[in-house]
């Protein structure tokens, strides 16, 4: 089973993808073994709904894929996605008090 709960009730709708197989992965972390993947739209729907999350920033990771934060302001409650160029998503990591940070360089600040 996932250690994490939110990902664990995300499972009825999303197949669970092993990555290797959890007892041919011997000192694997549990995290990087077990991911709950899904078609993107139907878990950025999932998210909303379930947990009033929107997409709040992203980044092109060296591999093609989409690294992707959506958050709750409300809540203060955060989903990170990967997401491959197919439209697969999955759950990499979750938790809570996610807070905005404005980036500065050389003393001035970034436009959002």
């Amino acid at each position: 089973m996932l250690a994490n709960p939110r990902a664990r009730r995300a499972l009825p709708t999303f197949a669970l993808t092993l990555a290797g197989g959890i007892a041919g992965l011997a000192g694997a972390a549990p995290a990087a073994a077990q991911l709950a993947c899904g078609k993107y739209d139907e878990l950025r729907s999932y998210l909303a709904d379930t947990f009033n999350e929107q997409p709040s920033s992203f980044g092109l990771n060296d591999d093609g894929t989409v690294l992707q934060l959506f958050a709750s302001p409300g809540t203060g409650t955060w989903t990170m996605l990967t997401v491959s160029p197919a439209g697969t998503a999955c759950v990499v990591a979750t938790g809570r008090a996610w807070q905005d940070q404005a980036i500065e360089t050389a003393g001035r600040e970034l436009p959002s």
